[in-house]
């Protein structure tokens, strides 16, 4: 199941040839797809810009992005975790009175 594949990805007008796990085609063709779309946006709103700033504001863009993720994760890892306290301290509640 650990087949390789050889693809070609194209970001910011440069290719790059890649040999990647073959179920993870589509997930490094959406990563590049939306790099693309983001330095895009980014040429739009910052012409005055040249690429090196655009593709380091992307960068920063993505970080943000994942750690605002991370930290919702971490948010709904805590909230399980109270809520599996709540329903044991509930249940010993009960079973106590």
């Amino acid at each position: 199941m650990n087949e390789k594949q050889s693809i070609v990805l194209t970001i910011f007008d440069r290719s790059y040839s890649l040999t990647i796990p073959a179920e993870n085609e589509e997930i490094y063709r959406n990563a590049s797809k939306r790099i693309n779309e983001m330095i895009e946006r980014l040429r739009h709103q910052f012409p005055q810009k040249d690429e090196q700033d655009w593709l380091r504001l992307a960068c920063l863009q993505f970080e943000i992005n994942e750690l605002s993720l991370d930290k919702e994760l971490q948010k709904d890892e805590l909230g399980d975790s109270i809520q599996k306290e709540v329903e044991e301290l509930d249940e010993f509640i009960k079973i106590n009175q």
